[in-house]
């Protein structure tokens, strides 16, 4: 079920659904909580959060607080107005920021994160400005050529339809909001490494966005971090790799909420 959470002025559109321990699910760059639908059937024994975060979807661009943290802020006391104090969190890409931004405010409310196709990192200076190029092109009104560059990243239409829809939901403030947000976030590498919780990290081997050999490079927490590089994936793990993905977050879960029921991570 879809509702609405009024956030100082801004309108933020989640779902909710199921019963149990509570899973937030956060979505990346140019998507919405539609990515997440195809696992509810995965996550039916757990009370489900999934927001459309500012400017996606159906939710409204942030005029106070705009940035990864104020995401993480939204979420946080969107949470609480829940009864919700605590969670595991599963993101995606530009969700992992937020994620992270959360695990970092408030880590006694985490049971667990998983972090997809996502890094510690800030920008990079060559980063930052391609994301200033991207925000130009969309002040010149040429929108629709970035979002056909991101379409061609998936030959399967099926794929590329889902993105297309949640694309078309996306405004160009929305989009300049999130730009801005992204080339300005903190960087939470000490955080990466050492979670208050246990954390799972997977990657798509072929990910031209992740520095695979800088990230795996670092010295993690053995007992906290279990991470598992996806061979032949990409970026969007969550939509090319939809099965496997499921089964590792059910076997995440599980170790997070039900450690009876756990599973080796590989």
């Amino acid at each position: 079920m879809n509702k609405t959470y009024h956030y100082k002025g801004t309108d933020i559109n989640y779902h909710q659904s199921g019963s149990g321990p509570s899973v937030v699910l956060l979505h990346g760059y140019l998507e919405n909580h539609k990515i997440w639908l195809p696992y509810l059937n995965i996550l039916k024994d757990y009370q489900v959060i999934i927001p459309d975060l500012p400017g996606h979807g159906k939710s409204g661009v942030l005029h106070k607080d705009n940035s990864i943290s104020g995401y993480a802020q939204i979420i946080t006391e969107l949470l609480s107005t829940l009864n919700i104090k605590n969670y595991s969190i599963i993101s995606h890409s530009m969700g992992g920021y937020v994620a992270l931004e959360m695990t970092h405010k408030y880590p006694e409310n985490i049971q667990g994160l998983v972090l997809i196709s996502t890094h510690p990192y800030t920008d990079s200076p060559q980063k930052q400005l391609r994301r200033q190029k991207e925000i130009d092109f969309i002040h010149k009104g040429k929108k629709k050529l970035l979002i056909q560059q991101h379409l061609m990243q998936f030959s399967n239409l099926q794929q590329r339809e889902l993105i297309k829809e949640m694309t078309q939901e996306i405004s160009d403030e929305g989009m300049i909001a999130n730009l801005e947000n992204m080339k300005n976030r903190q960087n939470h590498l000490s955080l990466f490494l050492n979670p208050p919780c246990k954390a799972c990290y997977l990657w798509g081997e072929n990910d031209t966005t992740i520095d695979l050999k800088k990230i795996t490079n670092n010295e993690f927490t053995d007992t906290k971090v279990k991470y598992k590089i996806i061979h032949q994936g990409g970026h969007l793990l969550v939509i090319t790799h939809l099965n496997l993905i499921a089964s590792y977050l059910q076997t995440a879960l599980n170790l997070f909420t039900r450690p009876d029921k756990g599973s080796d991570w590989i």
